[in-house]
């Protein structure tokens, strides 16, 4: 068939230097049931990508041996968080990695999610997230099944502000400064 790009969504690009500054690029559709055409200020959502860096952060981390893959999450993540987490104590930092640890997901609790599309401009902490998931029973036990889950990666998150006191600006130091 014909490339034809009224068939394909829209993308939104911002680009910085410090010698030039900022530029931003949008092209596509918002919306392509209805011919929207994507513009800068649309709300895109940063999604899954972060999840490869937040995993490199842990992965280092666990070569400086500050961290062990195999230990429950509760050693390094503090009770105020892991409260919210049903059988955390049986949660292995590996199994947050690899999206086998049976936490349900915040994004699939309908009240959060309204709250989210009611409030798009409010900034929902990680704690938001995880009251989200407080009285939600395990998937699966943890280590017998995979099932990707955003929470498994904002416990990762506040894991790696945990261990090294602001995990971006550890991502900004040890992965984005070394590769320019």
């Amino acid at each position: 068939q014909r490339f034809a790009p009224e068939w394909l969504p829209g993308a939104s690009v911002a680009v910085y230097t410090e010698a030039e500054g900022w530029w931003a690029g949008a092209r596509g559709f918002a919306d392509v049931k209805n011919k929207t055409l994507m513009e800068n200020c649309h709300l895109q959502y940063l999604q899954s990508v972060s999840k490869s860096y937040m995993a490199v952060e842990i992965l280092q981390l666990k070569e400086e041996g500050k961290i062990d893959l195999d230990a429950p999450m509760t050693k390094y993540l503090p009770a105020k968080y892991s409260q919210y987490v049903q059988g955390a104590k049986s949660i292995s930092v590996r199994m947050l990695l690899n999206h086998t640890s049976g936490i349900p997901d915040y994004n699939e609790d309908h009240e959060f999610i309204s709250a989210v599309m009611e409030q798009p401009l409010k900034t929902f902490s990680a704690m938001d997230c995880l009251k989200a998931i407080a009285d939600a029973k395990p998937m699966f036990a943890p280590g017998t099944a995979y099932k990707y889950v955003n929470t498994n990666y904002l416990l990762l998150s506040l894991i790696g502000d945990e261990i090294t006191g602001d995990h971006t600006a550890y991502i900004k130091k040890n992965i984005f400064k070394p590769l320019g």
